[in-house]
């Protein structure tokens, strides 16, 4: 009877099978897999670890070993401990509301608000210059990726792992699509190959960059460099201080100064230039039309390709320099004015000079 009870026992009531130091529990016979200490199967029964709620916690906690496990029947949770002896070393791994929150060694968390939404609190502090902070994961591919330290999100497809490297990723910053970069403090930078290098900078569309503080680049290679200048448009360059240029090949290089149209230059401060391979070189000086130049201080040129008179003074007023020019020019090559009307009052009408008191009797006639 003895036998047969310990036969029983054996076979029935503790089918443990030991393998090379390994421990099978099961009721099929199967050996344990070789990497497993315990290896436990079954088909309708399963593993309980201990269980109890937030007291069994706190008294287990002054001596808890590093990886213990129990199950808090009230918040349906199961807890594991961090063994750094104190009640705040348990950290939840799931609960029946919130089935993927995981809580990280800083308690940084992702969290499923249950209402089709996450968010992940952090109580690091967030430094203007925290020093190298190393990314989570740096490597080719497509990611979503969030620095606490840094208050810094990534979101999209790098092809190397220099684009999101940690000198690549600024404080504040934020990046998304494809080949991005947000270096500056604070910056933003959108679409494929963007560069948002500057403080307060912000970069949108392919290839465009914004250097300069506070600078916006949108468009297809336009560059911002000036502090709180303005690119939009296909390679046009905002250089100077809170300068704009707008449209195609267009450059604003003076301080405030206005490229608009295609491949307009505004050189001079406070300077604008619109139309077509115009160029506003003198400050405070305006040139629209066709291919037409504002060569002296506060001048004002419009029509085609006139002649800008080359020795005027760019940066103060001077009696002698034009303050009005009309072009009917053909090409670079060959300038004309139509109409030049000078800063002491006299006005040249192709070739033809007439004083002051010509124009009031020219203006009689008219």
């Amino acid at each position: 009877m003895l036998i047969k009870s310990l036969l029983f026992t054996a076979t029935v009531l503790l089918p443990i099978i030991l393998f090379s130091q390994n421990v099978a529990v099961n009721n099929d016979g199967s050996t344990a897999h070789p990497n497993a200490m315990l290896d436990i199967k079954g088909v309708n029964k399963g593993l309980l670890i201990p269980r109890g709620d937030a007291a069994t916690r706190t008294a287990l906690a002054t001596n808890t070993a590093k990886g213990l496990m129990m199950y808090d029947t009230v918040t349906n949770a199961i807890w594991i401990h961090n063994g750094n002896g104190t009640a705040g070393g348990w950290n939840s791994l799931s609960n029946g509301t919130n089935l993927w929150q995981t809580a990280g060694a800083l308690g940084t968390e992702i969290r499923n608000s249950n209402t089709g939404g996450f968010w992940s609190p952090s109580s690091a502090a967030v430094l203007v210059d925290p020093g190298v902070i190393q990314p989570p994961f740096s490597s080719t591919g497509t990611r979503l990726m969030w620095m606490p330290q840094k208050s810094a999100f990534r979101v999209g497809t790098v092809s190397s792992p220099l684009y999101w490297s940690a000198d690549s990723i600024g404080t504040w910053s934020f990046a998304g699509g494809y080949n991005t970069r947000a270096t500056g403090l604070k910056s933003l930078a959108f679409g494929e190959g963007t560069r948002a290098a500057g403080v307060n900078s912000s970069s949108f569309g392919f290839n465009t960059v914004a250097t300069g503080f506070g600078s916006f680049a949108a468009g297809n290679g336009a560059r911002a460099e000036g502090e709180s200048s303005f690119a939009f448009g296909e390679l046009s360059v905002a250089a100077g201080l809170k300068s704009i240029a707008f449209g195609t090949g267009n450059r604003a290089t003076g301080s405030a100064a206005t490229a608009f149209g295609a491949f307009t230059f505004s050189d001079g401060n406070t300077s604008f230039a619109s139309g077509i391979n115009t160029r506003a070189t003198g400050d405070i000086s305006f040139t629209t039309g066709y291919g037409t130049v504002a060569q002296s201080f506060s001048s004002m040129a419009i029509g085609q390709f006139n002649d800008s008179v080359i020795s005027s003074d760019k940066n103060s007023p001077t009696s002698s320099d034009p303050l009005f020019y009309i072009g009917n020019g053909s090409s670079d090559l060959n300038r004309h004015n139509a109409l030049v009307v000078y800063r002491n009052g006299n006005l040249v009408m192709k070739t033809q000079l007439l004083r002051n008191s010509q124009i009031l009797k020219l203006l009689r006639f008219l």
